[in-house]
C-alpha cells in the first residue's frame, strides 16, 4: 500500500513533464516546442515538429525545459499527502532525522570567519598607500626554568615600484629579557630602528641604491646612529623566482655612543641580496653586508639575516629567521656580537 501510493505521487509529478516537452523562446517573444538537441560553438540547436532542426545564435534565443516552468508541491505537502494515506495504513511516521548537531554552527562560524577576514583585508587596503605592498611580522617566546627568558620581535616592510624608480622602508624591534635563580633581571637586548630605500634602474642590470638607516641600542648604550649607504648595484641573476644582487658602494655615519668619543665614521661596505621561491608556497629570503673603515680595517660591522618563509593562507605567512650582527666600533665592555633565531608569523598587505 505504501510502494502504491508513493509510486502514484512520483506519476503524478512527471506526467505533466511528459507532455510539456521543451520550448524555444525567441527574443521577439515568438517560440517554438519541441525538443533541445545541444548548445555549442555560441549556437543553439532544437529540434521542432513544425520546423524540423534549427540552429539560432545563442544570444538570440532561451531554451526553457520543463523543469524551470513545472510546479512542483512543497515537501511539507507532499509528505502530509503521503503520511496522511500512510497513516491510515500504518499509523503516524516520524520526520526524518536534523542534520547532525554542530554542523550548521561550523558552517555558520567558518563564514563569519571568512566575512571577518575579507573585513579586515578591506580595512589594511584603506590605510595602506595606493601602490605599496609589504608584510608585518610578529614572534614571541617564553622559557620558565630555573631562569625564565622572554622576547619579542617585530618588523615592519614595505616596498612600492613605480617604472625604474622603487622605494622601500622598514621598521624594528628586538627585546630580550632574562632573570637568574636569585630572581635578577637583566636585559640581553633591547633595540628598535628603521630606514628608507630609494633604488633606480640604470640599465636591465646595474641599478643605483640609497639606504639610510636609524638605530638605538640600549644594551651596547647607542644613544643613536644614523648611516647612509650610497652602491652601485648589479643583478646577477634577474628572474621572477631567483633574484641574486651585489651591492659595492660607500657610506658615511654618525654614531652617539657612551665611551665611544668618534661621532663621524666612514667606511667601504660591500653587501648582497638573494631571494629564491621553492614554489607557491615556499622561498627563501637572504640579505649580508660589511662595512669596513679604509683608516683602520679593524674598525668594521657586519651583518647576516636570512629566513625561511611558508606561505600559510593568503593572510599569514611563518618564517623561520636567523640575525647575526657583528660590530667592533662599540664602546669599550660593550656587546660586539649578536645572533638570534626567531620563528615568526606574518602578515603580508
Amino acid at each position: 500500500m505504501v510502494l502504491s501510493r508513493l509510486t502514484a505521487l512520483a506519476f503524478a509529478c512527471l506526467i505533466p513533464a511528459m507532455a510539456m516537452g521543451d520550448t524555444l523562446k525567441f527574443k521577439n517573444g515568438d517560440s517554438l516546442t519541441g525538443t533541445f538537441v545541444r548548445e555549442e560553438d555560441g549556437k543553439i540547436v532544437f529540434k521542432s515538429d513544425v520546423v524540423g532542426e534549427i540552429t539560432v545564435p545563442s544570444d538570440e534565443a532561451t531554451v526553457i525545459t520543463p523543469a524551470d516552468t513545472l510546479e512542483v508541491p512543497a515537501p511539507s505537502e507532499a509528505m502530509a499527502d503521503v503520511n496522511s494515506g500512510m497513516a491510515a495504513d500504518e499509523g503516524e511516521i516520524s520526520p526524518p532525522p536534523d542534520a547532525p548537531e554542530g554542523e550548521g554552527d561550523e558552517e555558520s562560524e567558518k563564514n563569519a570567519f571568512d566575512k571577518g577576514v575579507l573585513k579586515a583585508k578591506s580595512y589594511v587596503d584603506y590605510i595602506v598607500p595606493e601602490g605599496w605592498s609589504g608584510k608585518f611580522n610578529f614572534g614571541v617566546s617564553y622559557v620558565d626554568t630555573s631562569t625564565t627568558s622572554q622576547a619579542w620581535n617585530a618588523n615592519l616592510t614595505a616596498k612600492k615600484d613605480s617604472g625604474l624608480n622603487h622605494y622601500g622602508v622598514y621598521a624594528f624591534y628586538n627585546f630580550t629579557s632574562q632573570k637568574d635563580a636569585n630572581g635578577v633581571q637583566s636585559k640581553t637586548l633591547d633595540k628598535w630602528g628603521g630606514g628608507f630605500t630609494y633604488s633606480r634602474d640604470l640599465t636591465e642590470r646595474w641599478f643605483l641604491q640609497s639606504d639610510t638607516d636609524y638605530l638605538r641600542d640600549l644594551v651596547k648604550n647607542i644613544n643613536h646612529q644614523v648611516t647612509e649607504t650610497v652602491s652601485l648595484g648589479y643583478k646577477v641573476i634577474n628572474e621572477e623566482d631567483f633574484t641574486f644582487s651585489l651591492l659595492p658602494g660607500v657610506a658615511g655615519q654618525y654614531i652617539d655612543s657612551e665611551g665611544f668619543n668618534e661621532h663621524w665614521l666612514f667606511y667601504g661596505t660591500f653587501g648582497d641580496e638573494l631571494m629564491y621561491r621553492f614554489n607557491e608556497t615556499f622561498r627563501v629570503e637572504q640579505d649580508a653586508g660589511i662595512r669596513v673603515s679604509p683608516l683602520n680595517v679593524n674598525d668594521y660591522q657586519a651583518y647576516f639575516n636570512a629566513a625561511f618563509v611558508a606561505k600559510l593562507t593568503d593572510w599569514i605567512d611563518a618564517s623561520l629567521n636567523y640575525q647575526y650582527t657583528y660590530d667592533t666600533t662599540v664602546g669599550p665592555g660593550g656587546v660586539k656580537g649578536e645572533q638570534q633565531i626567531i620563528f615568526a608569523l606574518g602578515v603580508p598587505f
